[in-house]
């Protein structure tokens, strides 16, 4: 091939893509058109789905029935025995409740994790949190990769519990003891 038959192609290569490009973008829709959906099909879609559709006056009719049904608050008015002893029953109740809750928290969760190979930390710290033995999943995950745990996890069954912190559990699974 010689210097003038390599001119002719690159010209000829030229030339053909300033006639299709402009076809090709004058004859294809707009990317907006291609993707914008209709009214119509976006109520359709979302009485599919189990929504309903409503107007702006309809809104505005329901908000108000709403509204009518609401109970206006009123100024209190004195307490009877009856009323006291209620109140009396629901602060001891509330307290009942805060009292669990916290000895929930406070309860030592055990767990048997189960490392099959191939497992990666982001998977272990998940199961760990699930199991309610740590509180933030990424951040343990960012632990054992910051402190070059997580090349050493070793294939097995660890029982780990709630009261151990990340160092611990990071030194168990890597057999690091």
């Amino acid at each position: 091939m010689n210097k003038q038959t390599a001119r002719m192609f690159a010209l000829g290569i030229l030339f053909t893509l300033l006639i299709v490009w402009p076809a090709q973008y004058f004859t294809q829709p707009a990317e907006e058109e291609r993707t914008k959906p209709t009214v119509a099909d976006a109520k359709q879609l979302l009485k599919k789905e189990g929504y309903s559709v409503l107007s702006q006056s309809q809104l505005a009719e329901l908000e108000s029935k709403t509204a009518e049904k609401q109970p206006t608050p009123s100024k209190k008015q004195p307490k009877g025995k009856d009323a006291d002893q209620k109140e009396k029953a629901e602060k001891e109740q509330a307290a009942q409740l805060e009292k669990e809750k916290a000895a929930k928290e406070n309860e030592v969760k055990k767990f048997t994790l189960n490392i099959t190979k191939g497992m990666s930390p982001g998977e272990i710290s998940s199961l760990l949190k699930e199991n309610k033995i740590i509180k933030d999943s990424g951040e343990f995950e960012k632990y054992l990769i910051d402190n070059d745990f997580h090349t050493d996890i070793q294939i097995g069954r660890y029982t780990l519990d709630s009261k151990m912190d990340f160092n611990k559990i990071s030194k168990v699974i890597t057999k690091n003891d």
